[in-house]
């Protein structure tokens, strides 16, 4: 499934919005939650002698909900701290953080009462990257040093997303969703890697991998009465 795929579904699951919208309601809310988040890069390109794992993080945002029946369109949107941890045989506690402010677009359909099922695409657009960059030395790890990373992450992120959620008391809903890439983040991705002024090979902890954003999203969502518009039929 590649890129031009899924902006062929985002616009058309928005302008299935439009006329659900028409017929129904628009409910807009507010979310929040946790995140855990991972890079899943391809074995070849990884950093040799490296430990991943996954990162903390968080999202909150913003929603729109059209329904008809037991069907919803609710596109979003966020802002996501994602990302990846690491270590080295010299260096622990190392980080690569990337933030996104996200666009999913979901579909849900609801099974019974207020639990659903959800799935739909999303595009992010970085918003900042920072962590650690690594010096390599005829292929040894050593000083690793904090730098901003938006010079080595590609400045768009498409995915594809899915979960379940269920509808709370008093406009509150609780949800679970899974969010994998299907876009390569790394800019240097089998290329050259840059040097500093001393001649010495810089990575950071992508390094030549095809990386792709991982993430488990819980959240809390709320539904602002006062902000349901009602159509006309």
């Amino acid at each position: 499934m590649n890129v031009k795929v899924i902006f062929l579904m985002s616009a058309g699951m928005l302008s299935l919005t439009s006329q659900l919208a028409a017929q129904k309601q628009i409910d807009f809310g507010v979310k929040a939650g946790i995140n855990i988040s991972g890079l899943d890069l391809s074995p070849g390109g990884k950093l040799v002698g490296v430990t991943y794992n996954t990162r903390p993080g968080y999202h909150f945002g913003i929603y729109a909900q059209a329904r008809r029946k037991n069907f919803a369109l609710q596109p979003e949107l966020l802002f996501s701290s994602q990302g990846q941890n690491f270590t080295t045989s010299n260096y622990s506690d190392l980080y690569t953080q990337l933030n996104y402010i996200a666009l999913p677009v979901i579909v849900k359909y609801y099974l019974t009462g207020g639990l659903y099922v959800q799935a739909g695409p999303q595009v992010g657009m970085l918003a900042g990257a920072n962590g650690y960059l690594v010096q390599l030395n005829q292929g040894y790890l050593g000083v690793a040093t904090q730098n901003d990373l938006k010079p080595y992450i590609h400045q768009f992120d498409w995915s594809f997303a899915f979960g379940a959620g269920l509808e709370l008391p008093f406009g509150g809903s609780l949800s679970i969703r899974y969010s994998n890439g299907i876009s390569d983040v790394n800019k240097y991705t089998l290329g050259t890697l840059p040097t500093n002024n001393q001649g010495t090979t810089i990575t950071h902890s992508l390094s030549t991998a095809y990386a792709r954003n991982q993430v488990l999203q819980i959240s809390l969502a709320y539904k602002l009465e006062k902000l349901k518009i009602k159509l006309a039929k």
